[in-house]
């Protein structure tokens, strides 16, 4: 019988194959403009992050309910007495 599984064998490249890939994006120096690009991009993504985040800490939590920690208990309507003997 033939055994289809061998030890070692998988999918992923050989790391050779990631290090032709690193000296490849390495090989040249980045022009100014991909500088901007990449700059310009990073700080895009941190401040919408950033915005994110300090949007969503500016809203009160949505999961606190009674008997979960800082829960406030809301004041009971007031009561119309009045209405209710009419």
């Amino acid at each position: 019988m033939h055994d289809t599984h061998e030890v070692g064998s998988s999918n992923l490249p050989s790391p050779t194959t990631f290090s032709q890939v690193n000296l490849f994006i390495m090989s040249r120096p980045k022009s100014k403009l991909e500088w901007i690009v990449i700059i310009s991009l990073s700080l895009l993504f941190a401040l919408l992050w950033f915005f994110a985040h300090w949007n969503l800490s500016q809203k009160p939590p949505h999961h606190k309910g009674p008997g979960s920690a800082g829960y406030v208990e809301p004041a009971p309507p007031p009561s119309s007495s009045k209405q209710a003997n009419e």
